[in-house]
C-alpha cells in the first residue's frame, strides 16, 4: 500500500482587521502584518509544491468574518485552482461558516460575479457528518462536517462518533474545542464550541484527525502514545497571545 501524504492547515483568518488584541500597531505596521496574514494561501501553495501531497486538509476558519473582501476570496480560489489536481477538502469552522449568503454559497458567488470553487475542492456543507472518497486514492476517505453559523455549538460532535469507513486511510476533519487543550487561546466553560475529549477522538478509530479551531500546534495522542490527530495551529500570529514559531 502506497503511503498517503497529507498537507494540513487551518485558522488562517485572512481579512483580520488587526485593530485589537493588545497590538497598538501603527497603520503602516498593521498593513504589513495584514498582508502576512492574508498571504497564508500562497504559503500553502509553496509548501504543496515542495511536499507534493496526495490530499490537502483544511479544517476551518480560513477567513475571519463574513465581510472579508471579495479580493481575498479570489486569492483563495486562485491558489486552490493552482493546487489542482491535488484534492482539497474544507470543513468550514465558526468563522468561515457554510450558511447561506456566504462564500460557500454558489448563488452568492454568482450574484457578486465571483468565481466558483475549483473542481478539485470539496467543501463539507452540512452539520451532519459526511464521508467522501479521496480522488485518485481508492484506499482513502475523508469524513467531515461544517459549521452553519458563528454561534457557539455546545453539542459533542464525537458522542457518538461518525462511523469509520473501512478504507485503510480513514481521515477525519473536525473544527472544535479539545477539552484538554492548554494553549493561550484555550476557551473555558460555556465558551467551548463543539467540545470533545482525547478519549472520544481516539475512540472514534480514524487513521488521522485534522483538527481546527485552536491556534497553537497540538498533537492528540492515543492511549498507546501514537498520534490520533493534531491541530496545525494558525500559520501567522495575530496578537500578543500568538507569539513564537507557527506551523502548517
Amino acid at each position: 500500500m502506497a503511503p498517503l501524504v497529507l498537507l494540513q492547515s487551518s485558522d488562517w483568518h485572512v481579512g483580520s482587521p488587526l485593530t485589537g488584541r493588545g497590538l497598538g500597531l501603527t497603520e503602516e505596521f498593521r498593513s504589513k502584518r495584514r498582508e502576512e496574514v492574508d498571504a497564508a494561501p500562497e504559503r500553502l501553495l509553496a509548501v504543496s509544491r515542495e511536499v507534493r501531497p496526495d490530499v490537502v486538509l483544511l479544517p476551518g476558519d480560513l477567513w475571519d468574518a463574513e465581510n472579508v473582501p471579495p479580493t481575498l476570496f479570489r486569492r483563495l480560489v486562485e491558489v486552490f485552482d493552482a493546487l489542482a489536481p491535488v484534492p482539497v477538502f474544507i470543513a468550514p469552522g465558526n468563522h468561515d461558516f457554510a450558511g447561506p449568503g456566504g462564500f460557500f454559497d454558489e448563488a452568492f458567488l454568482a450574484a457578486l460575479g465571483l468565481p466558483s470553487w475549483p473542481g478539485n475542492v470539496t467543501v463539507f456543507r452540512t452539520s451532519a457528518w459526511e464521508t467522501r472518497s479521496v480522488p485518485g486514492r481508492d484506499d482513502a476517505t475523508v469524513t467531515g462536517r461544517a459549521f452553519l453559523s458563528p454561534l457557539l455549538d455546545a453539542g459533542r460532535p464525537l458522542d457518538p462518533p461518525p462511523a469509520r469507513p473501512p478504507a485503510p486511510f480513514a481521515l477525519l476533519m473536525l473544527h472544535g474545542s479539545l477539552e484538554s487543550y492548554r494553549g493561550p487561546d484555550a476557551p473555558s466553560g460555556a465558551k467551548r464550541t463543539a467540545p470533545f475529549s482525547r478519549e472520544e477522538l481516539a475512540g472514534a478509530g480514524f487513521s488521522w484527525a485534522a483538527l481546527g479551531h485552536h491556534h497553537g500546534f497540538e498533537v492528540v495522542e492515543r492511549p498507546d502514545g501514537s498520534a490520533a490527530g493534531a491541530y496545525s495551529g494558525s500559520p501567522t500570529g495575530r496578537g500578543l497571545d500568538e507569539t513564537g514559531p507557527r506551523t502548517s
